[in-house]
């Protein structure tokens, strides 16, 4: 079981090996593209970005944040991009390839995060995979073998749910590696636009076919969270009649002490300063990076061991 702590773990990445130290960016001019929600209300973002920023000033840098809604940033918005040497985009859940290609033709240096669109740019990417195993495997360890997942019906949505679909894949996958008894009518989906009491009602509904389960998994923390009071509404308590477990660390999850999988951030923000880096000496467009970042299971008191 993989518990997070303070110390700063390395992530599992492809990158040159040619970084060995600290380049100079006297003179240049870093932008990071997020939405504004994102820093106000996402920890591991606003991290992340603190983190950049240090390493960017350090090396003889400045940084210009630039954040947007849904639609993305307004003209106004686009020239100060224009301007940066390099660009760093945080990728909130909704994807859309059309901004990257838009950010890709400013002609900079580029890396997003979380993105898991199809464009040919350097990235970060969570591994799920990786992720979803040391849930399980934590599940399996504290005597759960009858398990749930709480997941978005991202229909026929072109795009922006690709994070969800690859998390159910990887839950269904490691359940079979663990020769669990779970299979796809174990996900029970809800739809993603709704919030609120209509998401409550909705997961309400969800509750008989858990009943039987002894464990939940939720795709995100809005989930985890809401399920947590509709559980609690129809007399199941957590985690002492099912426990749970979220992904993302939002702060809700952390006030409702929820068991979830967390992020290295500081790696990310270093991963990302030396990719861009190196692109600005070598060129953007003449390497392709994929750096995952291996994630951490932050536990908390959500998931109970089943012979206590």
């Amino acid at each position: 079981t993989f518990v997070a702590t303070s110390e700063e773990r390395s992530p599992s990445r492809v990158l040159t090996e040619n970084v060995t130290q600290s380049p100079s960016l006297a003179g240049k001019r870093a932008g990071v593209l997020c939405g504004r929600f994102m820093l106000e209300k996402e920890t591991k973002f606003r991290t992340m970005v603190e983190e950049f920023e240090r390493l960017v000033s350090r090396a003889g840098g400045n940084t210009r944040i630039v954040t947007c809604g849904k639609a993305g940033p307004p003209a106004s918005k686009w020239e100060e991009l224009s301007l940066c040497d390099i660009l760093l985009y945080l990728h909130p859940s909704h994807a859309d390839d059309r901004l990257l290609e838009r950010l890709s033709g400013v002609g900079r240096p580029l890396v997003a995060i979380n993105y898991h669109g199809t464009l040919r740019v350097n990235r970060l990417l969570e591994d799920w995979d990786w992720a979803m195993r040391q849930i399980v495997i934590h599940l399996v360890e504290q005597g759960h073998e009858r398990l749930a997942m709480l997941s978005l019906d991202t229909g026929n949505r072109d795009t922006g749910f690709g994070w969800v679909e690859e998390r159910e894949r990887a839950f269904l996958s490691e359940c079979a590696n663990q020769d669990l008894q779970t299979g796809g009518n174990n996900i029970l989906r809800v739809d993603p636009d709704i919030q609120g009491r209509e998401l409550s009602e909705a997961l309400a509904s969800c509750i008989p076919a858990i009943r039987d389960c002894t464990a939940v998994v939720a795709v995100n923390g809005e989930l985890a969270v809401t399920f947590l009071d509709v559980a609690g509404d129809a007399g199941i308590a957590i985690p002492e009649n099912i426990s749970l477990i979220a992904f993302d660390n939002s702060f809700e999850t952390q006030q409702h002490n929820i068991t979830t999988v967390v992020h290295p951030n500081r790696s990310e923000a270093v991963s990302a300063f030396e990719s861009l880096s190196l692109q600005l000496r070598v060129g953007p467009g003449t390497m392709v990076t994929q750096i995952s970042n291996l994630p951490e299971l932050l536990l908390r008191g959500s998931v109970r061991r089943l012979d206590r």
